[in-house]
C-alpha cells in the first residue's frame, strides 16, 4: 500500500495539540508507564453481569405472545434459523424443486401477531398531546398518486473533490514522484 502521507485532519489535530500545551502550560503524556497507571481503564476489571434480566421490550414481547397465544388457543413453536435463506435467480428458486435434506421447519409459516410496540404506543400518546398543546390536528392524507420529493431534488453530479481526496491525490502523485513508480488503484 503506498504512503500517502499524513491526513490533513491529522495534521490539525496535532497543531491543535501543541497549541494548547502552549497555553496551559502542560506536555501531554502519552503511553509513559505513569500514564499507563493514570489513565487505565477500569472498567476491563469489572465483572459483568452476563445473565442479566431480560429487557422491558422482551418481557412485552413474551407477555403479547401468551396473551396472543391464549385468545387463539394455539401455541405457537418459535424456531430459530441457523442457516442463511437460499439465494434465488430469475429462474425463480430452483433449489427447493430437489431439496438436499429436511430443514426441520417450514419455510412458509405464519406469523404471529404480539401486538403493537410500546414505542410505537408512546409515538402516537406524544402526537396526541402535541396535536393538543398546538390544537392542531395532523393530517396523515397522501396525495394520490403519492409524489416523491426526491424526483423533484436537482442533485449536482459534477460537485468539486473534497479537501482530504485533492490532498490524497497530491500525496499519491509526490509519493509516485519520489519512488518512480505508478501506483494502480482499484
Amino acid at each position: 500500500m503506498p504512503n500517502l502521507g499524513q491526513d490533513r485532519d491529522i495534521k490539525a489535530n496535532f497543531n491543535s495539540l501543541n497549541k494548547a500545551e502552549g497555553i496551559v502550560k502542560h506536555h501531554w503524556e502519552f503511553g509513559t508507564d505513569a500514564s499507563k497507571e493514570k489513565w487505565k481503564n477500569p472498567a476491563k476489571e469489572t465483572m459483568y453481569n452476563f445473565a442479566a434480566p431480560l429487557d422491558k421490550d422482551v418481557k412485552d414481547t413474551q407477555q403479547s405472545l401468551s396473551n396472543t397465544e391464549n385468545a387463539l388457543g394455539h401455541t405457537y413453536q418459535l424456531n430459530v434459523q441457523l442457516e442463511s435463506d437460499p439465494i434465488c435467480s430469475s429462474a425463480g428458486c430452483t433449489q427447493y424443486k430437489f431439496p438436499k435434506k429436511d430443514l426441520g421447519y417450514e419455510l412458509d409459516y405464519p406469523v404471529p401477531n404480539l401486538g403493537q410496540d410500546r414505542d410505537i404506543k408512546a409515538n402516537f400518546n406524544s402526537l396526541k398531546i402535541a396535536e393538543k398543546i398546538n390544537k392542531h390536528q395532523w393530517n396523515f392524507e397522501l396525495q394520490k398518486p403519492p409524489i416523491n420529493p426526491a424526483k423533484k431534488t436537482m442533485y449536482n453530479f459534477a460537485a468539486p473533490l473534497d479537501g482530504d481526496i485533492i490532498d490524497s491525490q497530491q500525496n499519491l502523485h509526490n509519493t509516485e514522484n519520489a519512488l518512480g513508480h505508478e501506483y494502480h488503484l482499484f
